[in-house]
């Protein structure tokens, strides 16, 4: 289903969490109806949709409190609505909030209330993107083979490659680089990392170790990011973000509800950690068109918000020709030149390998 965007030119005060809400419904709802009156009552969000040939009604109920609802703030809502959802039956309604329910007031709308639901926005995006059996998978694969048994913990190097020349010189002193990795999570810094390491530098170790840390967080805590792990040397031949994706959620992991449009809304909003191992097996494999296709289809993830890492040999990053350590994509990841930050440690490291941006080696 075509997600329907919500054009709100000027937003209010907690509308955010409603046009979030609104948003991620439209997937599957169709298009949204805001401030829509019914029945002389104004709702937040609303919904008319076909299932089994039956119209129905979905009404959404926004509440942006930095504290859970009490029971009685969510029998006042019940209150205010009842009459609109019974008159216009099957309908229910659905109360979205950014802080979640007190424990009766969650009691409350299990037990007693028929017709209402209640999903915090997060909850309501892994039901929307519907991640949740992929998150808990990577959660594990740390562990996978006793991995996290012999794991020496991976360390790297910034490193300055020298105008003009096969050279690289070191910028500082070695670090943890899951670590570093961790607080540019977390940071302000949305300038995507490249990863450099020869054959058994433990790349994809690395790899796994942070997608199964940040599925742990996020199998904690709703709000955290939602890892993706994409295996680049599986792709032969180039394809589109869209068909890469697809392919993952329909095989590999089966997500029959997978949206493109919803995913891209997702990294926007910061909401993902997206590592992509074995970039240089994929360009080993592909032509030079299909690779120049490939990252440009790349380039379609880094946004502001975004967290993309990428692992892969130095060769990888090296001009067509393998006679310089300029990365060959200079055109073709033009974006990663614009955000890169000289004179700064791990958060400049990008994709584009030249002199004028700084790599990290293992």
């Amino acid at each position: 289903m075509t997600v329907q965007d919500l054009a709100n030119p000027h937003p209010r005060p907690g509308d955010g969490l409603r046009d979030a809400a609104a948003n991620l419904l439209s997937a599957r709802y169709g298009e949204p109806r805001t401030e829509a009156r019914k029945a002389g009552k104004k709702v937040d969000i609303y919904f008319e949709y076909i299932d089994l040939k039956k119209s129905k009604r979905l009404f959404v109920e926004a509440k942006d409190y930095e504290s859970p609802l009490t029971r009685a703030q969510v029998r006042d809502i019940w209150a205010d609505y009842m009459g609109l959802v019974e008159k216009n039956r099957p309908a229910e309604l659905i109360i979205i909030t950014r802080s979640g329910l007190t424990a009766d007031a969650d009691a409350y709308v299990s037990d007693e209330l028929t017709y209402v639901s209640h999903l915090t926005i997060w909850e309501l995006e892994n039901t929307i993107l519907g991640l949740s059996d992929y998150i808990r998978h990577l959660s594990g694969v740390f562990s996978e083979g006793g991995l996290s048994e012999y794991y020496v913990p991976a360390r790297a190097s910034p490193v300055a490659y020298l105008e003009g020349k096969q050279q690289r010189k070191t910028l500082s002193k070695s670090f943890d680089i899951f670590d570093a990795i961790q607080d540019w999570i977390v940071g302000t810094d949305s300038t995507p990392i490249a990863i450099l390491g020869g054959y058994g530098a433990g790349k994809t170790s690395l790899a796994r170790r942070i997608v199964a840390h940040q599925a742990a967080l996020a199998l904690k805590d709703a709000g955290a990011r939602r890892p993706i792990l994409v295996k680049l040397g599986a792709f032969s031949r180039s394809a589109s973000m869209d068909g890469i994706l697809g392919s993952m959620f329909s095989s590999e992991f089966p997500n029959n509800g997978f949206n493109f449009l919803q995913f891209l809304r997702a990294n926007e909003r910061g909401r993902l950690l997206i590592v992509l191992d074995g970039f240089d097996e994929m360009k080993h494999a592909m032509t030079w068109a299909d690779f120049r296709y490939q990252a440009q289809e790349i380039n379609k993830l880094i946004v502001e918000g975004a967290r993309i890492v990428l692992l892969g040999r130095p060769s990888a990053f090296l001009s067509q020709d393998e006679h310089s350590p300029s990365y060959a994509a200079e055109s073709v990841l033009e974006p990663f030149g614009d955000r890169s930050r000289i004179g700064r440690s791990f958060a400049s490291m990008t994709f584009r390998i030249s002199h004028r941006t700084n790599a990290l080696i293992l």
